[in-house]
């Protein structure tokens, strides 16, 4: 039976990219939540999310 963990050495490099920001995808995020855009806005500026 084959191992089939995920890593294969003959593969080569896996491939990479940056990491995100911080909050790059905040709105992305709160969008999903279905918030609204008023309760976003007032949240941010209540200092409740960035």
């Amino acid at each position: 039976m084959r191992d089939s963990r995920g890593f294969s050495p003959d593969s080569g490099p896996a491939p990479t990219s940056r990491a995100p920001l911080f909050n790059e995808h905040g709105d992305d995020i709160l969008a999903e939540l279905v918030l609204g855009r008023d309760r976003v806005v007032d949240l941010k500026v209540k200092g409740v999310i960035g």
